[in-house]
């Protein structure tokens, strides 16, 4: 997901609406290593190499010394378009190019600061093997297949990672560790300073199996951690339960879970009534504002043994492409594109 494609945004912990007073833009900056670079790519288009998409995943994470923001960041799997479809075997694959299909996802530290968002440092996250971490598609059948072809510019067959991650969301926890969402999976992971992974979940191995239903490459996105310990991540879109739901279905899943014992409180989030197809809805981020999590009212009965709570309506869902992420207890940011150019936006609210 781009910086600009953020298009949802729940905010744990408040009973009303925030109101936007102002809002102020950040030029995105990064250093020339920190630009991707292919022997693909039309050099008079990317000079320094493309854009890294620093912003799939955004969160506040402190202050420097001298009482800047320092914000981190993950990116996705990498740049990637939609390609035609892939006949293999007598299947036929929906299939994604990537320009840059050497390309790690990574974990950027964001400072702001003199008006704008400074890239300090990156580094790609790392396997417990000590490997960079791959954007590529995890083979057909096993957990997390997006059911998808990688190809190169050329139209050539990349292949599969197993370990391959599509990162979506990030949030530090009091340890000094980040916990990711992914949306190939849904994973969420548990990474060391470093960027090595500690733990990782998925459906088959601690995190909610009916989570697995989700629909192919929009699995978990946002991801916040409470000061319980608990990590609270939503799936992006709505559920396919047993290929039955992908037209009726009228909520994405949000869950409080205790990555300790594994249990899981289920919310429910109602989508809105703008898209013309129910499976069109996408949430972008959730974080938290306060100590406290939304109003449990059951709202309805339950549904084949799944308990939901109902969020508070009052939470802030602002139109369009330029949705907001928040960060801090008063303050808000989000991402928008300004011509070829990236941009940090904080919102000042009341």
């Amino acid at each position: 997901m781009l910086l600009s494609a953020i298009i949802g945004t729940l905010c744990v912990g408040f009973g009303s609406a925030n109101t936007v007073t102002n809002y102020q833009m950040y030029p995105l900056t990064m250093g020339a290593e920190q630009y991707i670079q292919n022997a693909s790519l039309d050099k008079s288009q990317f000079p320094q190499g493309m854009n890294t998409a620093y912003g799939s995943g955004l969160a506040f994470d402190g202050y420097e010394k001298d009482g800047s923001i320092r914000l981190v960041s993950v990116t996705d799997r990498g740049p990637n378009l939609d390609g035609l479809n892939v006949k293999d075997n007598n299947k036929t694959y929906p299939s994604k190019i990537f320009p840059a299909p050497d390309f790690k996802p990574q974990i950027a530290t964001i400072v702001l600061k003199d008006n704008k968002a400074v890239v300090v440092s990156s580094k790609p996250i790392l396997n417990p093997n000590g490997t960079a971490v791959t954007g590529l598609p995890i083979p057909s059948g096993q957990v997390g297949s997006s059911n998808e072809k990688a190809l190169t510019t050329d139209i050539t067959v990349i292949g599969y990672d197993e370990n391959g991650l599509d990162p979506e969301g990030i949030a530090p926890d009091a340890d000094g560790n980040f916990w990711l969402s992914d949306e190939y999976g849904p994973f969420i992971i548990k990474v060391d300073k470093s960027g090595k992974i500690i733990e990782k979940f998925s459906p088959a191995n601690g995190l909610p199996k009916i989570a697995s239903q989700r629909t192919p490459n929009r699995g978990a996105e946002g991801v916040t951690v409470l000061p319980n310990g608990h990590v609270v991540f939503f799936i992006q879109s709505i559920l396919n339960l047993n290929n039955e739901t992908k037209k009726t279905a009228t909520i994405c899943r949000v869950f409080d879970w205790n990555p300790k014992t594994q249990q899981y409180t289920t919310y429910a989030y109602p989508i809105e009534a703008t898209y013309k197809k129910n499976n069109d809805a996408k949430l972008g981020e959730v974080h938290l504002l306060d100590r406290k999590l939304p109003s449990r009212k059951i709202k309805k009965p339950t549904h084949k043994g799944e308990l939901f709570y109902f969020f508070n309506q009052q939470l802030p869902i602002l139109p369009g492409r330029r949705q907001p992420s928040t960060f801090g207890v008063y303050e808000l940011n989000y991402c928008v594109r300004d011509g070829n150019r990236w941009s940090l936006v904080a919102i000042a609210t009341e």
